[in-house]
């Protein structure tokens, strides 16, 4: 999908994706597995989830330091959502993920305020967006991405192969725990690419 969006659809789907010049900007290096300044320009992915009730853990003025340190992020218990969007992100050869949880310094109120003012910018230049529309909450997983998961049933038909799909990527999202909060229209609506993970399906928009 990425591959074919890159090489075929030009313009239309490229138009300023991971130009990250903010200061102040912060991405997970998915390999380092720790938090780094973005360079510029950053070809990045986004992560557009529900937190839900949960605890989870929260990039603090007293934590910049030691979570840059390579392989910091090994030790934290991080969500099953943020877990999994860090394997998707290696699966993809993609090195950084923009999560707002650990990429925003959330007792910094300057920092809050500044990215949310640039939270537009942050998912229009990502190069892609990781859309988690299945389950309740942050420990719900991005389906499929585990061993155990299940997989969509595929056949092939004289040398064809056919997919089963379940529903469209509109019903899915509309009935969706994801798509009760506000922000995910921002978020979905200024992304120039998305994949959806969804209980059944993963679906690609561009």
């Amino acid at each position: 999908w990425l591959s074919s969006c890159d090489e075929s659809h030009g313009f239309h789907c490229s138009m300023g994706p991971g130009k990250a010049t903010r200061l102040n900007f912060r991405v997970i290096d998915v390999n380092r597995q720790c938090i780094v300044q973005a360079s510029s320009p950053c070809r990045y992915t986004a992560l557009s989830y529900v937190w839900g009730r949960v605890q989870q853990p929260l990039l603090r003025v007293n934590q910049i330091d030691a979570w840059e340190e390579p392989g910091s992020l090994l030790g934290v218990d991080l969500p099953t959502t943020v877990r999994d969007a860090i394997r998707v992100c290696k699966m993809l050869g993609l090195e950084y993920l923009w999560v707002d949880s650990l990429c925003i310094v959330q007792d910094s109120p300057d920092d809050v305020e500044h990215q949310i003012v640039h939270m537009d910018s942050i998912y229009r230049k990502a190069y892609l967006t990781i859309i988690a529309a299945a389950g309740e909450d942050c420990k719900s997983g991005l389906p499929s991405i585990r061993p155990r998961d299940p997989v969509q049933y595929t056949a092939d038909v004289q040398g064809l192969k056919l997919g089963t799909v379940f529903r469209s990527v509109k019903d899915e999202l509309l009935n969706s725990k994801w798509n009760t909060r506000a922000w995910t229209l921002q978020e979905f609506a200024l992304s120039y690419r998305c994949l959806i993970f969804t209980p059944r399906q993963i679906f690609y928009s561009c």
